[in-house]
């Protein structure tokens, strides 16, 4: 009698050879297609009575390389989580990674397909996906993407499949000091944002955050650290229409920091260069180098800016987190944000933003 092992085993295989039958042929006979990343929706109130159930259908997108079907009735997908266990003792946290099959009857699902070759296209595939579930969405309903349930590389010459999933390593971030006194400074926080004349601002700019720390591409995760920032901020102008949110952050932060910071530095805080790389990713789609020191620095920012939104503006003065992350880090913050001109396209005209208030 098989032992549970060797059944999941097998259904891994049974699963495998399903997904197998959703890429485009001319992918299974070249030889130099060795995987294909897949990323499996799960479809709601589809109706689809021209299509039969257990039947699929075929859309290529060849221009980029990636293909999309929709698959009618029963379907089997590797499920994937993982397991954090932090060892306060020594000060490391354990993974486990844990998988196995499951099957969802009689429904419709949405599968994106692409060609991949090596881990570093993973990020332009998940772009790529990005997009055309959005595609997708616009033209059937988002009801179309309504749950990602399963990413999985399926090697075609090995059948065999490796898991996606969003490992995030704690410590590249502070680790939360949990105490009787932090408690009672973020339920301060929460009365000062219920009672704020702009609380529904504020509301909208932590979501923006929210989406930041856990968004998955860095362009995205990036602009939603600025726009988290942009409506603390920008609503003080006397001009929203015409105001530059650039301005309005860096002055906000000056503010703060009135005793240690001159105000005539027009670039404080690198706040003008980070609102360059904005509009690079805005206007051109830039890609921008997202590592944890400047992840850290965004969020070291926004703490500030939200303080003084709640009226804590002294206390961020005293705790001093962005000044002295800035002071430890300029010369790194400066290379991360530096403009790769090689990435941007050759239709760019060459003048760069400035700005003054």
């Amino acid at each position: 009698m098989p032992d549970n092992n060797e059944i999941i085993e097998e259904q891994k295989k049974q699963i495998i050879s399903r997904m197998c039958e959703f890429v485009p042929p001319e992918w299974i006979i070249n030889p130099k297609v060795d995987s294909i990343f897949f990323s499996i929706y799960q479809v709601m109130e589809a109706k689809h009575e021209e299509f039969s159930k257990n039947t699929f259908t075929m859309t290529q997108i060849r221009d980029m390389g990636v293909a999309a079907c929709f698959a009618f009735g029963d379907l089997g997908y590797i499920h994937t989580s993982t397991e954090h266990k932090h060892d306060n003792d020594s000060g490391t946290t354990m993974y486990r990674m844990l998988y196995g099959p499951k099957y969802i009857d009689d429904t419709t699902f949405f599968i994106l397909m692409a060609i991949y070759n090596d881990i570093s296209d993973e990020e332009l595939i998940r772009e790529k996906f990005e997009a055309l579930s959005g595609l997708f969405a616009v033209k059937f309903g988002g009801n179309v993407t309504y749950k990602r349930i399963s990413d999985l590389i399926v090697n075609l010459r090995k059948g065999e499949t490796d898991f996606l999933i969003e490992l995030k390593i704690p410590e590249v971030f502070p680790a939360p000091f949990i105490t009787a006194a932090s408690l009672s400074e973020s339920n301060e926080w929460v009365i000062a944002l219920s009672k704020h004349s702009r609380k529904n601002l504020g509301i909208l700019s932590l979501e923006y955050y929210h989406d930041a720390i856990h968004g998955e591409l860095p362009n995205k995760r990036f602009l939603s650290y600025w726009q988290a920032m942009d409506l603390l901020c920008t609503y003080r102008s006397k001009n929203i229409e015409r105001a530059v949110a650039a301005i309005e952050i860096r002055d906000v932060l000056l503010e703060i920091y009135k005793d240690l910071v001159p105000p005539e530095i027009e670039n404080a805080f690198l706040i003008r260069t980070i609102g360059q790389v904005r509009n690079k990713i805005v206007h051109y789609a830039y890609k921008i180098e997202f590592n944890a020191i400047l992840e850290n620095y965004l969020q070291k920012i926004y703490e500030d800016l939200l303080m003084h939104f709640l009226g804590f503006a002294d206390k961020a003065a005293s705790n001093k987190k962005t000044y002295l992350y800035y002071k430890e880090n300029q010369q790194q913050l400066e290379q991360i944000l530096s403009i790769d001109k090689s990435k941007l396209p050759t239709y760019q005209a060459q003048s760069e933003l400035t700005f003054s208030s």
